[in-house]
């Protein structure tokens, strides 16, 4: 395999690790208490920001004209009651205000399904790499030259995928 596309598919697996795992602590993050960024305050309720609170994501607004100055905040509060979970994204507004809410689930689990991808793949090639085949068709490459395109795709291959395993 290309060193390119092997160093490609590699950062691809890491990001999705990484992303995956920011995923999940803020999921339990979310669970344990209500982190928010807001700007502005009306009557004690954010005019305006981001919230994580009871495994959902939620960004709203509500009449913001007023307030469009004011700075940002950070909040973080905790409600010790079990939380009502909610597992369905959903979309609210009337002529004042909007939410719009994403279970954290949703895109916890589709960056698991991408991790688990990038890893597969990532795994496949260089199992394949180190087995002396070509990595997109799987031809046994012992009889190649070195550096020389797989002789049944024609695929480029690295110098370490045309030795032979020993």
């Amino acid at each position: 395999m290309p060193k390119a596309r092997s160093r490609t598919l590699l950062v691809l697996a890491i990001a999705c690790t990484a992303l995956t795992v920011v995923l999940v602590a803020a999921w339990g993050v979310s669970i344990w208490g209500n982190v928010g960024v807001f700007s502005g305050y009306q009557a004690r309720s954010p005019s305006r920001g981001f919230m994580l609170l009871q495994g959902v994501a939620s960004v709203s607004a509500q009449d913001i004209s007023p307030h469009a100055n004011e700075p940002w905040r950070t909040r973080w509060f905790s409600y010790p009651a079990a939380p009502n979970l909610i597992w369905l994204p959903s979309m609210a507004s009337d002529h004042r205000s909007w939410s719009v809410t994403l279970p954290l689930w949703i895109p916890t689990g589709l960056a698991f399904a991408a991790t688990i991808t990038a890893w597969h793949f990532e795994l496949r090639s260089r199992r394949r790499a180190r087995a002396g085949l070509c990595p997109t068709c799987r031809y046994d490459l012992a009889a190649a030259p070195v550096g020389a395109p797989c002789p049944e795709c024609g695929r480029p291959t690295s110098t370490e995928s045309a030795t032979p395993a020993p």
